[in-house]
């Protein structure tokens, strides 16, 4: 059962330097061009096919292989180095650098409602929160300010006392 298991790894190791030197790799007999697509998925279900049994039997090394074979049937999607591959591709599959690049690039949502397109910030402006001092200084010109013109309002406030005035009458002029 390992030296089975050996065999189909050595196999896959084998399609794995075939699709990188960009030769034909020969299974049961029969040659495949495995920098084509479908050559290549049918040589990986040829394989499946002939070691299922295998495969099946063996809980703790078959999901490597599994996988292994599934990174072949994306090769050239694991292996594209453009970081610009999302504007090409329908699908793109990006490697953990790739993915962590465009993260880098993207920005906030929030930031894009707050920039025109000079890139110049046009969002309302925003007041600081004053610091404890600011607060005390105007709290202090404040109360100064106010004693000040309560000064003022009272004097024009409170009642004066009141003027007589002597009108004469017109018909006796």
């Amino acid at each position: 059962m390992k030296t089975i298991l050996d065999e189909l790894d050595k196999i896959v190791n084998m399609l794995k330097g075939c699709l990188k030197e960009g030769k034909s790799f020969t299974f049961k007999h029969r040659s495949y061009e495995v920098q084509l697509r479908d050559e290549r998925i049918q040589c990986i279900e040829n394989m499946i096919e002939a070691y299922h049994q295998q495969i099946n039997d063996s809980h703790s090394e078959s999901p490597l292989l599994l996988q292994l074979l599934a990174d072949l049937i994306l090769y050239e999607e694991l292996t594209d180095v453009n970081p610009y591959k999302v504007q090409r591709e329908e699908y793109p599959i990006m490697s953990s650098w790739q993915l962590h690049l465009r993260q880098q690039r993207e920005y906030n949502i929030t930031l894009a409602e707050e920039m025109d397109i000079n890139y110049m910030k046009c969002n309302p402006p925003v007041r600081r929160k004053r610091t404890a001092k600011e607060e005390w200084i105007r709290e202090k010109n404040d109360q100064e300010r106010l004693r000040k013109t309560n000064v003022l309002y009272y004097t024009f406030s409170n009642p004066s006392p009141i003027k007589n005035y002597l009108l004469k009458d017109k018909g006796n002029i």
